[in-house]
């Protein structure tokens, strides 16, 4: 589970100042905080799917944290939860216009 689409070359979190097209955005880091009722998410992004299999220096890196009450999650099974939360990353201007992959 993933999501692609493009990096601008304005956007802060791109360290090399070009615009890339279909980036391959997958989370990377997740922590639920049950007493703070939150889940902490690190995505980082790549040239491609291919570049994150090999293990490849990602070109995009950061945190989210968001709070239980901004997720529809159906059911507890770890595809409903990333499922959740990847529809909601959706809504944030970094990955807007971002397709499932």
């Amino acid at each position: 589970m993933a999501i692609t689409g493009n990096l601008s070359a304005t956007n802060e979190d791109n360290g090399y100042g070009i615009d890339f097209n279909g980036v391959y955005y997958k989370i990377d880091d997740l922590l639920v905080e049950t007493m703070m009722e939150e889940i902490r998410v690190g995505v980082r992004g790549y040239g491609s799917r291919t570049a994150r299999e090999t293990k490849s220096m990602g070109i995009y890196k950061k945190k989210f944290i968001i709070p239980f009450s901004n997720l529809i999650i159906k059911s507890f099974s770890k595809n409903d939860i990333l499922s959740a939360i990847y529809d909601y990353l959706k809504t944030l201007p970094d990955f807007t216009g971002m397709t499932d992959c």
